[in-house]
């Protein structure tokens, strides 16, 4: 018995910091008569993304590096999991963090900073996790000798995967002359790169921007990020970068938005409404360092360097020190394009007027990737992203929508400085 007395302990994980030392002391206190009926604040941040002690999880929410099909005990889960972050996106969080906690003025604010800075060092809030479904997929497509009837047999199993994948190939973006009735007809109609692409997507919508409480706002979120990710893929395609890269930087480059957007609303949530972060806390926590925990959210999933460092400097990849020739400097001057571009995809090109501080990065950003003009790369994001926001969301932005999107999303700084 001691050995599992002693992976419990290990369970429990480090003593608690300072921080949440200090907040735990000033949170108001229910009554004995209330205090049966109110939930403690959660400390496993978004319930979509993380394991909660009341559920047992399923096979998508373990680590990556679990073996695919496997459902290992959970108490062994958590103890495998209980090393502490470090590196120099940890130490730089951490730093930020750290400097913001003392500005929050009220108990809610203060647990929102601790439950991030618990996340970024890896003590009890759990970042998001790969989905080991996308991981299996992603196995088989690029193995060089994948199957497709073997393929198409596995994204059958779960019918949402499979009814949207059909959506896409059977769109404007990729449709022929007639609509493919099956998987191994519409995986050979976009391809085993873009079968990687389409599955990314619709599991990524499912899997992490599910905001609950905000559902529109999820909704907002991912199509933008599609936009992104479409118009990252085909100017990786011009830049001789690598697309499916460029896409999953584009899809991902917000999640640390998410994760922040996430955490305040389990906090409101699991204290049921005892504790509720200010609305305007939250949005500027989440503009200032959502792209420093998405690109430590990018390391955890060991993706690529390149892709990491786009996700950290997307808002200004003139930060970005290394050589211009770089794929590193390539790849976040390329997802800055995307991000900049994908906010106003679904409007017509002639009505693309960005302010000159943000016309001048756009361009110096595109002479840097070698590419001289848009050409028809407009029109070709925009018949993508129509693909993916119809099938993976849901629901197509009318131009309408459009034009309020691009004037109500938060501004991006007016662009940096081109140096």
């Amino acid at each position: 018995m001691w050995f599992w007395d002693w992976m419990k302990a290990l369970v429990r994980g480090p003593p608690e910091s300072e921080v949440w030392t200090e907040i735990r002391s000033t949170e108001p206190q229910p009554s004995p008569e209330t205090a049966s009926s109110v939930a403690p604040a959660s400390r496993s941040g978004n319930s979509q993304l993380a394991l909660q002690d009341t559920e047992r999880p399923t096979g998508s929410e373990y680590s990556a590096t679990a073996p695919i099909g496997a459902e290992p005990d959970l108490d062994l889960v958590r103890c495998l999991n209980v090393r502490t972050f470090s590196g120099p996106l940890v130490d730089s969080l951490t730093r930020e963090l750290e400097k913001l906690a003392p500005e929050m003025n009220i108990p809610a604010d203060r647990l929102l900073i601790a439950s991030l800075l618990r996340a970024v060092k890896n003590e009890g809030v759990r970042l998001p996790l790969m989905p080991t479904e996308m991981l299996k997929i992603q196995r088989m497509i690029s193995s060089p000798d994948c199957d497709i009837a073997e393929l198409a047999k596995t994204i059958e199993r779960n019918p949402s995967i499979a009814g949207k994948l059909l959506g896409v190939a059977n769109s404007v973006f990729y449709r022929t002359r007639s609509d493919a009735t099956s998987l191994e007809a519409a995986i050979m109609r976009i391809g085993l790169r873009g079968t990687s692409i389409v599955v990314t997507a619709i599991i990524s919508r499912e899997k992490f921007f599910q905001l609950k409480g905000q559902p529109e706002l999820g909704n907002e979120i991912c199509s933008y990020s599609l936009a992104t990710g479409a118009t990252a893929q085909l100017l990786a395609r011009r830049a001789r970068l690598n697309e499916q890269d460029a896409f999953m930087a584009g899809l991902l480059h917000d999640l640390g938005r998410v994760f922040v957007l996430s955490t305040a609303e389990d906090i409101r949530r699991d204290s049921r409404g005892a504790l509720a972060p200010k609305q305007e806390t939250v949005e500027s926590v989440a503009d200032y360092l959502h792209a420093d925990l998405g690109a430590l959210i990018a390391e955890q999933w060991h993706l690529p360097p390149e892709l990491v460092t786009a996700i950290r400097y997307h808002h200004n990849p003139y930060a970005e020190t290394s050589s211009e020739e770089s794929v590193e400097n390539r790849f976040a001057f390329a997802l800055y394009c995307a991000g900049t571009l994908g906010h106003r995809l679904p409007l017509r090109p002639l009505e693309l007027v960005l302010p000159d501080q943000e016309q001048a990065a756009l361009d110096d950003s595109l002479r840097r990737l070698g590419v001289a003009d848009l050409g028809d790369l407009w029109s070709d994001a925009q018949s993508a992203f129509s693909a993916y926001d119809r099938n993976v969301v849901g629901k197509p932005p009318t131009e309408r929508h459009a034009r309020e999107r691009a004037g109500t999303l938060p501004a991006r700084d007016d662009g940096p400085t081109p140096a």
